[in-house]
């Protein structure tokens, strides 16, 4: 679900606390007229705290942004996001990020708590509940800064909680504890959690090749190295823009809203996504993975003639 539905969703809350119907289709009837009401009725309307939430993420600069997000928690005090949003521009370092993450989880549990939204009752199924949603987005990021941090067994304990919270894993965060994983050399905890996703994309096997790399398990590392070419085959393009280091191309893919699954682009991204994970071994491990992409012959397709001779 994205964002602009996530809106249409708090403005048909908003409309059906403030109206009164005999039935649901009066109720849906006077909805869908709302709705679809022309643009100049919507501009007329006084802006809501999420019309300055919204201001307050696309700001020109920091201050901006500042300012939008106290304007919408003016207007509603329990806007999680807007404090998120003021944290992110006056924290000086991780260090005070993490301090102001922890703080704003602690009045989201409070708040959801109140509206009798319990883990022990909504286990698995968090995301599906509307109110939950800036919940783990605070917990992504709070991830996300433990990472930064070098706190990868922390940030492992709430990865763990939030695929606890939310077992269909909308936010990727699967793909964070997998890397965090193999920087722990965690073998049994990330086969695991591909058991529970088992995915072929670079996001999840990337990690896991690195993970057997550093176990020195030549046998499984080849397997995964194996499973990700048959999916990518991009996969020897991708590592030989890694070992260039080539700046001006390496922005360029990082810096497209937009790539292809199972691309090159998929593959850089995956990488640079997860530098902690890959500096310590760094060239090391793209050589290896350069000099063990699969050929025609290793992938078990039939050999040439020349190959045959030299065998």
């Amino acid at each position: 679900m994205t964002r602009e539905t996530e809106r249409v969703i708090r403005e048909l809350q908003k409309f059906m606390e403030n109206n009164t119907f005999e039935n649901d289709e009066d109720a849906e009837q006077a909805f869908m007229q709302y709705i679809n009401r022309p643009d100049a009725d919507r501009f007329k309307a006084e802006p809501d705290a999420y019309d300055y939430l919204e201001k307050a993420q696309i700001a020109a600069s920091p201050a901006s942004a500042v300012k939008f997000a106290k304007k919408a928690l003016e207007l509603d005090p329990t806007l999680i996001e807007a404090e998120l949003l003021i944290a992110i521009h006056q924290a000086k370092d991780s260090a005070q990020m993490q301090s102001a993450l922890e703080g704003l989880l602690k009045k989201e549990e409070a708040r959801l708590a109140k509206e009798n939204i319990t883990e022990e009752q909504c286990a698995g199924e968090y995301y599906l509940i509307f109110e939950t949603r800036p919940y783990l987005r605070l917990y992504q990021m709070y991830i996300e800064t433990l990472i930064t941090q070098g706190k990868i067994r922390k940030a492992v304990e709430a990865g763990s909680k939030v695929l606890m919270l939310n077992d269909n894993d909308n936010l990727g965060v699967r793909y964070t504890l997998m890397a965090a994983y193999a920087m722990l050399e965690e073998r049994t905890l990330a086969e695991a959690l591909y058991q529970k996703y088992p995915e072929e994309g670079s996001s999840m096997l990337l990690p896991m090749l690195a993970l057997y790399y550093k176990l020195d398990d030549t046998e499984a590392a080849t397997d995964c190295l194996k499973r990700l070419c048959a999916n990518n085959k991009s996969v020897k393009q991708a590592v030989k823009i890694l070992r260039k280091g080539d700046e001006v191309q390496m922005m360029e893919i990082l810096g497209s809203p937009y790539y292809s699954p199972f691309s090159k682009e998929e593959l850089v991204i995956a990488y640079c996504d997860n530098v902690l994970l890959y500096m310590p071994i760094g060239d090391d491990f793209l050589k290896w993975v350069e000099t063990h992409i699969p050929t025609k012959s290793t992938s078990g397709k039939k050999q040439s003639t020349k190959s045959k001779k030299k065998a």
